[in-house]
């Protein structure tokens, strides 16, 4: 039988019953309605007002039997008309109308037909909609019924089988069987128990029916008799003689048969038990085949009372020999069979009937005996997804198709080339893209450029997942084709697609497009680079890491002078801190240096991740110089916390400042406020609980994109360990600790001044650092009058009437960066003269300047350096 047939109930045998007058006629209205419907179709447009009348005729009869009846099961048998189990007279009147359905069925090969209540005009016409089709169209269809469903008819099933109904278990024994029973004698059969139980083992195993005996002590209540016998067998069920095991086994199975037939679950579940324990370990095939006899069908029962737990302890207990668990073949080849055996069409509908009425927790039962099945539940699978509005019911069959897998290709393959309603073709394209291989490829091509957006992102998610250079390089060929269109939208999201399944082949075009060229280049803007910059880092390998230092090094304008990639800057600095590459190390120092505050800090801390990641003896190695600058940072003239940084974690302009566990006193309490820098960032609190998550999401693209955020947020640095830096690091790392402890007293909640800047230890600061730390960090020529104070003095590099505003300025030896918003640098200077050294990718220079009284501003021309 196809799955999803109609399961007519046919009168076999017995008395037939006849619908009543009134039944009768409200059944001949609805026939007439049909045929009165199917003809108008066959001579009008389905728009055409005779249709529609026609239509809501038929529709209404036919509404209120399923209303009253709750259904209309028509079957065609022998050239009669069964109608809910019961005969249409064969004088019955309008017998014509009767006639012409019965002739109308037969043509199309339709055995059965069925209409339930909740059914719809829009599902009716639906179906008149196929139904009106040429015969020969409608009988060349392998299933009736599924070819509806793809229409969106769930409640009007047509079949072209008749199936009685599967009987798994039995609810009440036979009458046969209950006569048998009730003329034992049990005082005879206790008798005999006794003297069998005083048998040794061999002489049990020698006892006739023993099996029979086991059961009927259980039916007449003699359980203390039941227990000992079962007790004595199962010793030889464990024995170490095969031929023992065999005889006993066999007994088992009969007795577990035999308790099925008595309704006594209870000795069936205990036998049962005993079989399972024994079948794990057994390996001998005629002893594996005399219980897996019996474990089937036990197996079976417990899916039909709704037992999953207990049905899986048998599959599973199969499945210990199917996957190379078996040194025997035979015994691998009878649990294969085993569990296909499990499978039944009985079996199968149950579980899939329990899967549709489970929550949340009880659905994991049957998913997971599903899922063990192989092929078996595909199309039951299948049909339940055309079936069902409930998207959790969606979610389960979808999951449960995933896990089958291969088996399931074919069906699933088989289902995308059908005309059907477009809703319907999303969990396909899901499946197919979840457990597709590179023949898949091909079956996804034709919904590349499908009308339906959703079916088109979907078909592009499955290709990405997928993955290899058939279907990457299908995407590719797509986004290069001028005449397609897409949204930066819906690239935005295929970017966090290839970055989720570490697309290999996509990532030298998404370098190009970091560089403004390639087929990708149209889609450039800084959210979507930022994106881009994320799925890199997942994809990893030499070749994006070599890539994103070239962008990131890439001079952008006029000399370097014009607007740099804020965004993109700092995003490649946090994903080459995640890659851990110390070939980095330059390129990052070189971002350390940038005009932009936030690229100048993700640069920063990047470089305090890799010097933990690779160590200090690494960091020198790779840069051939000390790595101190790597370390804390400082606002200059103050002893604070560093300014946007937290326990040692820099922070990335607008986004949250990760805490590092090894904190500094003041960085303890900095926690315990919420710190807002002149970027609005805010502190997370380290104990708040992560919102949860449904574990299931139908494209799973909401997870995909809260990892692409992460691109805009910077790593936590580990610090190094001690052991592993230089002493003369050691000595700074000392003096920088020393400074954020004098400033303990100091108000925490006071924000950081619009003018400050943040300053870090160049590759000099070494040589230059002093040995106390209450001494000055600048390296002054002119020693400061001892009574002056310090103010703010405003240094400014100039090319004649230009500001330049993206090189590095220092006082001496002290390397000192500029904000994104700042048109210079600003020191706390007294009067006196200073050494300013300039430095740019180009070039090196040293100034000097002295600073009087009352100046707030100083300028140094670079134009000499130019050769204008």
């Amino acid at each position: 039988m196809q799955s999803g047939e109609t399961r007519g109930s046919v009168i076999i045998g017995g008395e037939a019953r006849a619908l009543s007058a009134q039944e009768e006629s409200k059944f001949v209205e609805i026939v007439k309605g049909l045929m009165n419907a199917l003809g108008k179709f066959a001579q009008y447009p389905t728009i055409n007002q005779v249709v529609l009348d026609a239509i809501g005729d038929a529709y209404k009869p036919l509404f209120d039997w399923v209303r009253t009846h709750k259904q209309l099961e028509i079957v065609l048998v022998q050239g009669n008309i069964q109608v809910n189990k019961a005969i249409i007279p064969m004088g019955s009147a309008k017998q014509d109308f009767l006639q012409a359905f019965t002739v109308y069925l037969t043509e199309r090969n339709v055995r059965t037909m069925e209409f339930r209540a909740g059914v719809t005009k829009d599902e009716f016409q639906n179906f008149l909609e196929y139904f009106r089709k040429p015969a020969k169209e409608i009988v060349t269809q392998k299933n009736l019924a599924r070819a509806l469903k793809r229409m969106g008819v769930r409640r009007i099933t047509i079949s072209s089988q008749l199936v009685l109904d599967d009987v798994i278990i039995k609810t009440e024994m036979s009458d046969d069987l209950r006569r048998q029973l009730e003329q034992l004698n049990v005082d005879e059969l206790l008798q005999k128990a006794n003297i069998i139980s005083q048998l040794d083992v061999d002489a049990l195993q020698k006892v006739g029916d023993l099996a029979t005996m086991v059961t009927n002590l259980a039916y007449t209540k003699q359980g203390n008799m039941t227990e000992q016998i079962l007790h004595k067998l199962g010793e030889t069920l464990f024995s170490d003689n095969a031929a023992d095991r065999l005889r006993s086994a066999k007994t088992f199975s009969q007795i577990a048969n035999n308790a099925v037939d008595y309704t006594l679950y209870g000795l069936h579940d205990e036998v049962g038990d005993k079989m399972v324990d024994q079948l794990t370990r057994e390996d001998d095939p005629q002893v594996f085949a005399a219980l897996a006899g019996g474990l089937e069908q036990a197996a079976q029962v417990h899916i039909a009372r709704g037992e999953y737990d207990k049905a899986m302890e048998i599959i599973q207990g199969f499945d210990t020999h199917t996957k190379g668990g078996a040194t025997n073949p035979a015994v691998r080849k009878r649990a294969e069979t085993a569990i296909g055996n499990i499978a039944s069409p009985g079996a199968v509908k149950s579980l899939v009937k329990e899967l549709e009425a489970a929550d949340v927790h009880s659905e994991q039962g049957p998913m997971t005996a599903l899922s063990r099945m192989g092929d078996k539940p595909v199309a039951e699978l299948v049909d339940l997804i055309y079936t069902s509005e409930d998207p959790a019911v969606l979610r389960r069959v979808v999951k449960v198709l995933k896990q089958i897998g291969a088996p399931a290709l074919n069906e699933i393959y088989t289902e995308l080339a059908e005309d059907m309603d477009e809703t319907f073709r999303i969990p396909f394209l899901q499946v197919a893209g979840e457990i597709g291989n590179a023949k898949t490829v091909i079956k996804l091509l034709p919904f590349l450029s499908h009308y339906n957006e959703d079916v088109k992102e979907e078909a592009f998610r499955a290709l990405l997942r997928i993955g290899g250079p058939a279907a990457e390089n299908k995407v590719i060929e797509e986004f290069s084709n001028p005449k397609a269109e897409f949204s930066k939208e819906f690239f935005r999201s295929r970017v966090i697609d290839i970055g989720a399944n570490e697309n290999k082949l996509m990532a030298a075009p998404l370098l190009e497009m970091l560089h403004g060229k390639g087929i990708f280049a149209k889609y450039a803007d800084p959210e979507i680079e930022v994106a881009v910059v994320s799925a890199l880092g997942k994809i990893g390998g030499k070749e994006v890491v070599e890539g994103l230092c070239d962008v990131l090094t890439a001079k952008r304008g006029f000399l370097g002078m014009g607007k740099g990639k804020e965004k993109l800057e700092a995003a490649i600095c946090n994903t080459l801190a995640r890659i851990g590459d110390a070939s980095c190390i330059k390129p990052l120092k070189k971002a350390s240096k940038s005009k932009y505050k936030s690229v100048q800090m993700a640069a920063d801390n990047a470089l305090k991740v890799l010097s933990g990641k690779v160590g200090a003896e690494q960091t020198m190695a790779a840069e051939g110089e000390d790595t101190l600058d790597q370390g804390a940072t400082m606002v200059a003239g103050e002893n604070t916390v560093p300014a946007g940084t937290i326990g040692g974690a820099t922070q990335v302009q607008g986004e949250p400042i990760v805490s590092n566990e090894h904190r500094t006193a003041v960085e303890d309490r900095a926690e315990e406020f919420t710190f807002t820098a002149e970027s609005g960032a805010t502190v997370v609190q380290e104990n708040e609980p992560e919102p949860s998550q449904d574990d299931w999401t139908f494209s799973g693209a909401e997870e995909a994109e809260e990892e692409a955020k992460q691109a805009e947020q910077a790593p936590s640095a580990p610090a190094p360990a001690p052991e592993d830096l230089p002493d003369e690091v050691k000595d700074a790392i000392a003096a920088l600790d020393a400074l954020n402890e004098s400033g303990d007293d100091e108000d925490e909640d006071e924000e950081p001044e619009a003018t400050s800047m943040t300053v870090a230890m160049d590759d000099s600061a070494m040589e230059a650092a002093p040995a106390a730390p209450t001494e000055s960090w600048l390296s002054r020529n002119e020693a400061p009058a001892a009574d002056a104070p310090e103010r703010p003095v405003r240094v400014v590099p100039t090319i004649g009437p230009m500001i330049v505003d993206n090189v590095k300025i220092g006082l001496g030896a002290l390397g000192v960066k500029t904000a994104a918003d700042q048109k210079g640098v600003e020191f706390e200077l007294t009067p006196g003269t200073y050494e300013v050294q300039i430095d740019d990718a180009a070039f090196s220079v040293t100034k000097t300047i002295t600073v009087g009284p009352n100046d707030s501003e100083i300028r140094v021309d670079l134009q000499d350096i130019f050769n204008f």
